[in-house]
């Protein structure tokens, strides 16, 4: 069950033709087409296939109507009435005919929201979180002026099967949910530098995130309030330093956990909240990754990465990394054929730009 407002679409809606049509597409699907269960080893695999299958795009903001403007289900691209930018839609129906017939990505509030509602109906308990994301920030009061921009997932699994006891207790979310055996923190929408797998929903957790590099969330105190906050770094740690609950960002920038990514607050929201976050940064001065880039990133099949990063003035730069987030391709393209030949040859995208 999903406890924050899905978009328009009721949950209804959110049953088997989409669930099968969602779990082949990211190659999910059991051989005999049942729905896989709840279990710690579902929630695993779907979320490594989605950011496997489903890559992070922010091109619908640069290249509206190009892109998705004349099957966009919702809205008339001439009356854009909801939203200042009629690609960016965040109701389940635009979702699937992006994401999973067209296969052109998404970012955050796009492709976790596709998440939510596939764990969702899963069986999953399934949280939407938004987050600060102060990456560049250099001080702690630069980073308290900055808006929320991100979003993420905090999912329970309801069995104690496989509930992942033995990396030490887990957190409870502040919501009014059913008690769950394990939770952990998912995120399919952070391009190249969020993780690649679930991190479970405590202080000091680790786990594996896009390129080689390593995450770390924990709970700090932040201008007297505790905040989240998840932290990357470019190599593995071998033990990350011990959490400790009066500790203060103040004390230190940069931070020795790694470098901060996101904060956030354990906090319910309404969907009302992520139109207003989306009319934010959908438009080109205020999209991530910032300084109006294209940026297209995806997990590769053996667990290394692919993006692309740039822009048309300035070429693209093609990066690709092994799971050891060793670089393997390092190259720049400059004229747009060659761009759209990199999307379409890389992540499957055919535009017509």
């Amino acid at each position: 069950m999903l406890y924050s407002n899905l978009p328009p679409l009721p949950l209804a809606e959110v049953g088997d033709p989409f669930l099968k049509t969602y779990l082949r597409v990211i190659d999910s699907l059991p051989a005999d087409g049942s729905l896989p269960p709840p279990t710690l080893s579902t929630l695993k695999s779907v979320v490594i296939n989605q950011a496997k299958q489903i890559p992070y795009s922010n091109l619908g903001v640069y290249y509206p109507r190009e892109i998705v403007a004349e099957y966009i289900a919702s809205v008339d691209p001439d009356n854009p009435s909801t939203n200042t930018n009629p690609t960016i839609q965040l109701d389940l129906l635009s979702l699937q005919t992006k994401l999973l017939e067209k296969r052109h990505g998404g970012y955050c509030l796009e492709n976790n929201l596709l998440l939510a509602a596939a764990l969702s109906a899963l069986g999953f308990t399934v949280l939407l979180r938004t987050s600060t994301v102060i990456f560049g920030s250099t001080s702690h009061e630069s980073a308290l002026n900055l808006q929320e921009s991100h979003l993420f997932l905090i999912v329970g699994v309801p069995s104690s099967d496989e509930d992942g006891s033995d990396l030490g207790p887990f957190e409870t979310p502040k919501s009014d949910v059913p008690e769950c055996a394990s939770w952990w923190l998912c995120d399919d929408g952070s391009g190249n530098y969020g993780p690649t797998e679930p991190i479970p929903f405590r202080r000091g957790a680790t786990g594996r995130g896009h390129f080689g590099r390593s995450i770390v969330i924990d709970l700090v105190q932040w201008s007297n309030t505790e905040r989240w906050v998840l932290y990357y770094n470019h190599a593995p740690k071998e033990s990350p330093p011990p959490s400790k609950d009066s500790e203060s960002l103040n004390v230190r920038f940069p931070d020795p956990r790694g470098n901060r990514f996101y904060i956030w607050m354990d906090e319910d929201i309404e969907f009302d909240r992520l139109e207003k976050m989306n009319q934010r940064v959908c438009i080109p001065s205020r999209c991530p990754p910032g300084d109006q880039n294209n940026l297209v990133s995806m997990v590769a099949e053996d667990g290394g990465g692919i993006m692309i990063i740039g822009k048309e003035e300035n070429g693209w730069k093609v990066v690709a990394r092994n799971p050891e987030g060793q670089e393997v391709e390092n190259y720049t393209v400059s004229t747009l054929d060659e761009f759209v030949g990199e999307l379409k040859k890389r992540f499957w995208m055919d535009l017509n730009i």
